[in-house]
């Protein structure tokens, strides 16, 4: 297998990358395949080399409020794992357990999936396993009980 000119730096001095044809100008950036492109196109959030290598290695540029998608873009937090794979590759449903914390007016079911507050003891079963519809004070109940324990 060819290793020298194939868009991978594979020495440590890089010379199985040096004057190999196709060689790009200095204001451009080489994609694996040997394809150039402007500079300006390596890590802007677009796949512009056919193998996606200009989005590869980029350093994060996203909001403090923001994850960013392998594939490039950036993603507002809260919609990493809401249940919807948003990202190219799906990677912000990735590894999500049930640890994502839930916003103080959410409960937070057992599955990790997080609802509206005023959806707990609705009498309809929100969380996939029906638990934010345990545990529940039925008020006609407890009033009857507290006006006969008076």
């Amino acid at each position: 297998m060819e290793r020298r000119c194939d868009g991978y730096n594979d020495c440590q001095d890089r010379t199985d990358e040096l004057d190999c044809p196709g060689v790009c100008k200095p204001q451009e950036f080489r994609c694996h395949n040997g394809t150039c492109l402007p500079e300006r196109a390596r890590c802007d959030g677009r796949r512009d080399c056919p193998d996606g290598s200009d989005e590869s290695q980029c350093a994060p540029s996203c909001r403090p409020d923001q994850i960013r998608c392998s594939g490039g873009g950036c993603l507002s937090i809260t919609r990493r794992c809401d249940g919807v794979s948003d990202c190219p590759n799906g990677e912000d449903e990735l590894s999500c357990g049930n640890g994502r914390a839930c916003r103080p007016h959410e409960y937070k079911c057992l599955s990790g999936q997080c609802i509206d507050s005023r959806q707990k003891c609705d009498r309809l079963k929100d969380c996939p396993d029906g638990d934010d519809e345990e545990n529940c004070v039925d008020d006609t109940k407890s009033k009857l009980l507290y006006r006969i324990n008076i």
